[in-house]
């Protein structure tokens, strides 16, 4: 009796386990589908999306950029340089393409999707700085905004290399968007057509109608202070954004020479600093070196005399306001027209 009561409770548990392993699998292949096809209803959102986080790229993948001339660059690009006024002068079609806060894996990654969608720009600005080679290892700013495209080789490749993404991130559906209820929402309702937060076509040129703070402690370095950052900390963190990377370098030098291949003419612009940030230009030398090799040219403006000295053109040291980059664009310009006029003459 003892034997038979035990052969029906290995039965009845071999039974159970059974039922339980075939529920766990069927569990989890319906929230698979299901996270599936809301990763997917997201993502084609993302893809439509016209809020200022997601509106170049939404226009990329569209094909309706084809621009004569694109800027590349981090915030230093989006906010100083003014595609109007570059065609203006330019008498063609460009859109600026710079994302804030990014060094340059991230501006590689987006012109490559450009690439695959829109036609051959002529002539590139790219717009350079202590902070453009910088490491990538730790994320750079709004990377969210690439989640939508992860699927897409060219994109996927380069931003293995900024480690902003994970490997579950690449391979199971929405956890890329785990912790983002914003871009969840933005994302089901674009898919529906509800545009929310649309943010008015600038070509990508977004400036700053600042000034320079009246308040000492308004400045970057002193805000951060004051939010427990130590002085050596701060060092710390000078160093690591202003440092070099390897990677970045590699990659800088394959955009320069596919860009020659391609007889794309390629500007590398350092744009002004204010004399108070003087210390922080870097890697000029470089640039200027870099240029030659690759038949491309660089413009430095880093201590150009008609703003460095003048704090009305800036909101702080690193960056000008609306009124100091309409200035600097049409210098910009002007430099380009006549470095283009001349090789053709010449």
């Amino acid at each position: 009796m003892l034997e038979g009561l035990r052969i029906l409770f290995i039965f009845n548990f071999e039974t159970n386990m059974k039922r339980f392993i075939v529920d766990i699998v069927i569990f989890s292949i319906i929230l698979y589908v299901v996270t599936l096809c809301l990763d997917k209803v997201v993502s084609t959102g993302l893809r439509r999306s016209e809020t200022t986080l997601f509106y170049n790229l939404t226009k990329i993948n569209q094909g309706k950029l084809n621009a004569d001339l694109i800027v590349n660059g981090s915030s230093k690009a989006l906010v100083q340089v003014d595609p109007f006024i570059i065609d203006s002068i330019l008498g063609i079609n460009s859109y600026n393409l710079a994302l804030d806060g990014t060094p340059f894996i991230p501006q590689k990654a987006q012109y490559e999707f450009y690439r695959l969608k829109n036609t051959k720009p002529k002539i590139i600005i790219q717009i350079v700085s202590n902070g453009t080679l910088r490491s990538l290892n730790k994320g750079f700013k709004n990377s969210i905004k690439f989640a939508p495209y992860l699927n897409i080789p060219e994109v996927k490749e380069l931003m293995k290399l900024t480690g902003s993404f994970n490997c579950l991130d690449y391979s199971v559906p929405m956890v890329k968007y785990s912790g983002k209820p914003f871009e969840i929402i933005t994302g089901m309702l674009s898919f529906l057509n509800v545009q929310i937060f649309k943010v008015q076509d600038s070509r990508g040129y977004f400036p700053k109608d600042k000034s320079w703070p009246t308040n000492a402690n308004e400045g970057i370095e002193s805000s951060l202070k004051e939010n427990g950052m130590t002085d050596f900390d701060y060092t710390q963190l000078v160093q690591e954004f202003t440092s070099s990377d390897s990677v970045s370098v590699q990659n800088f030098e394959r955009f320069l020479a596919k860009c020659e291949t391609e007889e794309i003419i390629v500007f590398l612009v350092y744009p002004p600093i204010h004399a108070e940030g003087f210390n922080t230009i870097l890697n000029v030398d470089y640039y200027n070196r870099i240029a030659h090799k690759y038949n491309a040219c660089f413009l430095d403006y880093s201590r150009d005399s008609l703003l460095v000295f003048n704090k009305k053109y800036f909101y702080n040291s690193q960056h000008l306001n609306v009124d100091g980059a309409t200035i600097f664009t049409k210098k910009l310009a002007e430099d380009i027209n006549a470095r283009i006029n001349n090789d053709l003459n010449n």
